[in-house]
């Protein structure tokens, strides 16, 4: 089980990190956009695509488990475990990106979010107190290491979702 989850979950993660990458060298999708709570079509349509891509790799660790190691016979909970295990190990290949991308690639695009969110911040006209408190918070949550963890933690409830409906239609015990 382990071996097909590790290969299908890589290039599940590969082909998504390859995705994002491609998108935004091509201006198709802008980072930031995420970041600032602003979800554009191109920003939607590429976590779609990369959504469709993790349901496909994990069906498909699925069916190998199935067919190669289990003799055609599946339970729901081995189908559920070897896709969850699939899934864990494409949102850590996507963490791992996300915490190269915003600490080494583009450290700047943590700075220019938290410009824009500060702008917004002074535009509410709150107390200075509360500004403050806003501010740290803000600083705390927005940092390559917060992200890429939360990011792990979204890909993992994605993949923990995803493997207890596709589990159903691959389980034939």
């Amino acid at each position: 089980m382990g071996k097909i989850a590790l290969n299908n979950g890589l290039i599940a993660g590969l082909i998504g990190v390859a995705l994002t990458l491609l998108a935004s060298i091509t201006g198709i999708y802008d980072m930031a956009d995420n970041f600032s709570g602003e979800s554009s079509w191109s920003s939607t349509s590429i976590s779609l695509i990369s959504i469709v891509i993790l349901i496909y790799f994990m069906i498909k660790s699925m069916k190998e488990y199935k067919n190669y190691e289990l003799d055609g016979m599946m339970g729901y909970w081995d189908a559920l475990k070897v896709g969850l295990l699939t899934g864990f190990i494409s949102a850590v290949i996507s963490s791992l990106f996300l915490l190269i991308y915003l600490g080494l690639i583009e450290p700047g695009l943590i700075a220019e979010v938290q410009e824009n969110a500060i702008y917004e911040l002074e535009e509410q006209n709150m107390g200075e107190q509360e500004f403050e408190t806003a501010k740290s918070m803000m600083n705390w949550l927005m940092n390559p290491v917060f992200l890429a963890i939360s990011s792990l933690f979204y890909g993992v409830f994605l993949a923990l979702i995803i493997a207890l409906i596709t589990a159903i239609f691959q389980k034939n015990k």
